[in-house]
């Protein structure tokens, strides 16, 4: 065969691959696949948020090292697997799960390869938001390095310890490195969209102040603001204006409710009401649910409670509140739903998180964590 109808040949089958690979992905659906050698379980975990809003929970079964994974999308979505690392301890061999996360978009193909038997080396690939990410975590690499060893060595101290506080001042200056890489990706690449990804992660843990925050999102490129991460990052800076003390309490009209009806914040005028941000798998927000109770009994003609659940779904949430009584207004706020999305809205940064709002619908204070300030502040509010 002549040689360049040979080159033809190969250069037409390879593009044949390419065709085919690419028509196997529906334009409403992603694919993850890969092969990862020393993987030694028959499965890992996929978590990402649903079409509707839910978080999901799925399991990718794995042959011969090999697996697959196919589900709908219809924008933008961070995805994480949680594949098992083979580690030795004195007992014998056991398997760590390792979170990875990697970004997907509608009718994308990502595939995974590389070997996980001691470290996670393998990189998600087949796609320009890949191969961002990649840059990413390469600058990462080092810093995540660094915290391993400090994290290992704080784990041979007593918890508390002056030696134990010591290294994790260490660890959160490591951390600080961390944020300023982040910050320096997203300056140094403001088209890519894996920079509001990184944005509405260091706005959504409250890395960075609204001041800087907000430079670095104007600075992103107006191609990004159908992405849902620029919408976060945009929502959540507009929230955090709002909810400040003294403003008045944003509009929440939703049906995101446990019996699909219409709920509507303005309706409680007249009333003080606690605004409480929690989920189950929250302990301290579990913890504070009895003294909410108790407060809602104790001032029942004056306060109303209303809580905003995240991350759990409409089943768990009736299944936790209603053997122990907490008949409460429950709205459920779901990720990626402009929406439903009131975490964002109300910039919610950590839980439990309490607001007061007085009758007149003005915020008047704003609890992050332990809320025991929170029940000394409405006795004296509703004290008479």
């Amino acid at each position: 065969m002549h040689k360049k109808n040979f080159l033809f040949l190969i250069v037409t089958a390879t593009t044949l691959c390419q065709l085919i690979t690419a028509q196997s992905v529906k334009a409403d659906e992603f694919m993850v696949s890969g092969t990862l050698k020393g993987i030694d379980v028959p499965y890992m975990f996929i978590d990402y948020t649903g079409e509707n809003g839910d978080r999901v929970w799925d399991t990718l079964h794995i042959k011969k090292n090999k697996f697959s994974y196919t589900s709908k999308l219809t924008n933008t979505k961070r995805i994480a697997i949680w594949p098992f690392i083979a580690r030795k301890r004195k007992e014998g061999d056991y398997s760590k799960q390792k979170r990875v996360e990697f970004l997907a978009k509608p009718g994308e193909h990502i595939i995974y390869k590389g070997n996980i038997s001691k470290t996670f080396d393998a990189e998600p690939t087949g796609t320009s938001l890949s191969n961002d990410l990649n840059k990413y975590n390469a600058l990462l690499k080092p810093v995540e390095e660094e915290s391993a060893k400090i994290s290992n060595k704080m784990n041979t101290y007593e918890r508390g310890s002056a030696e134990y506080m010591a290294v994790y001042k260490e660890l959160n200056k490591v951390g600080e490195k961390s944020i300023e890489i982040g910050k320096q990706f997203i300056k140094n690449n403001p088209t890519s969209e894996v920079s509001a990804y990184i944005l509405s992660n260091l706005v959504g843990i409250k890395a960075i102040e609204d001041k800087e925050a907000t430079i670095l999102f104007n600075a992103l490129d107006n191609k990004l603001s159908a992405s849902p991460f620029y919408v976060i990052v945009k929502t959540r800076l507009e929230g955090s204006k709002a909810t400040a003390p003294g403003s008045k309490v944003p509009e929440l009209i939703t049906t995101s409710t446990l019996d699909g009806k219409e709920f509507n914040l303005e309706s409680l005028k007249g009333k003080y009401v606690l605004l409480d941000f929690w989920g189950t798998w929250c302990g301290p927000c579990v913890a504070e649910m009895p003294k909410v109770k108790e407060y809602k009994e104790k001032y029942k003609d004056e306060l109303v409670i209303v809580a905003v659940n995240s991350g759990d779904t409409k089943e768990q949430i009736e299944k936790f509140i209603t053997p122990k009584g907490y008949n409460w207004v429950q709205l459920l706020s779901k990720k990626r739903d402009q929406k439903a999305d009131f975490v964002s809205k109300f910039n919610v940064n950590g839980f439990p998180t309490k607001f007061v709002i007085d009758p007149n619908g003005i915020i008047l204070h704003r609890y992050v964590g332990n809320a025991e300030e929170a029940f000394v502040k409405l006795d004296e509010l509703l004290k008479k």
